[in-house]
């Protein structure tokens, strides 16, 4: 009884000093973001259907936009690669994204980062409509505990974690 009360507070404190913001995080940080992320798990987008292993570069272009370049491996062992920009639109707003890649083009904010981890070293992205979603790391692994943690705030926020996927970016030596 005492491990599992333990292990409530520790859920709710990571809670309170955590918390899954749908409208985007206050304090976002672009050139905090920038950097390579690696996909813990996704709720397996169209655009990813056939991929086993996925991350995503950042890198600033200017004051609003940054370079994304997305890259995944195949399940065939091919690489795909997809370059394009995420803008941010509203400067009140940073952590609402508009991100455009080559082929798809999307209207709007449609990346918001919704909780990012004290040192950047985990974010996670719910777009509008609550998919898709995505769990990133900064490491090809992300702690149980953490990720844990992170799939109790989306619930708590109301959004629905059941179509979330494992990804495993160690199975990909390329990454």
């Amino acid at each position: 009884m005492l491990r599992f009360s333990a292990a409530l507070l520790a859920t709710v404190a990571s809670a309170q000093a955590y918390a899954v913001n749908l409208d985007g995080i206050k304090d976002f940080q672009p050139d905090r973001y920038l950097g390579t992320w690696y996909q813990i798990q996704s709720t397996n987008p169209f655009f990813q259907r056939d991929c086993k292993c996925a991350k995503a570069d950042y890198a600033r272009i200017d004051d609003t936009t940054l370079s994304v370049v997305n890259t995944c491996i195949r399940n065939n062992g091919e690489i795909r690669t997809a370059k394009g920009t995420a803008k941010i639109t509203d400067p009140a707003k940073p952590s609402q994204l508009a991100v455009r890649l080559s082929p798809f083009a999307f209207g709007g904010p449609n990346y918001i980062v919704t909780e990012v981890g004290g040192e950047y070293e985990y974010s996670v992205i719910v777009s509008p409509g609550n998919a898709p979603i995505w769990i990133l790391s900064r490491t090809k692994t992300l702690p149980s505990s953490v990720l844990s943690g992170i799939q109790l705030r989306l619930i708590e926020a109301g959004v629905r974690i059941a179509d979330l996927k494992e990804t495993d970016p160690n199975q990909c030596q390329d990454f």
